[in-house]
């Protein structure tokens, strides 16, 4: 069972147990560990934090999107191992020219699309792909637009 971005106290991670053999989270960055504002007292997000520590020594394994979140990860969390983490970068910044870039097979699509990969945080980016996607269209382009990712309750860009 793989959790694409920090398990918060909205989850029943034992029902994850259930369902997989393992579990895996990703640690997409440590803001909310960080900033107690976005929290709604400082109980809160002490208890937030006990939180990310008590869930990345309880999975089996994490991906973090840089080397940077996994070092922090290690700092904030005594007792956790290296080999529990794998940092995989998003993007394509990473790859080289000389790598082959791998083409899914499986795609049927009879227009080109624009993908928004990610949650619908008020702060991401959301909003302005829909503007992007908009100025395409009223260029004449036909184009889907696509929105995958999570749906965050109560901070969700989402009307």
């Amino acid at each position: 069972m793989w959790y694409p971005n920090q398990i918060d106290q909205r989850v029943d991670i034992s029902q994850a147990r259930k369902l997989g053999k393992r579990v895996i989270t990703t640690y997409l960055d440590l803001i909310a560990y960080d900033i107690p504002k976005y929290h709604a007292s400082p109980e809160a997000w002490a208890a937030y934090r006990a939180l990310q520590r008590e869930i990345a020594l309880s999975v089996d394994g994490i991906t973090t999107i840089s080397k940077d979140v996994a070092k922090r990860l290690y700092q904030e969390t005594p007792g956790l191992g290296p080999k529990r983490i794998q940092a995989i970068p998003l993007g394509l910044d990473h790859i080289t020219a000389d790598t082959e870039m791998i083409k899914p097979k499986e795609l049927k699509t009879e227009k080109p699309f624009l993908l928004v990969l990610g949650n619908d945080f008020l702060h991401k980016n959301r909003d302005f792909a829909i503007k992007v996607w908009q100025e395409l269209l009223d260029q004449g382009h036909s184009i889907d637009l696509v929105l995958a990712g999570l749906h965050v309750k109560g901070r969700s860009s989402k009307k």
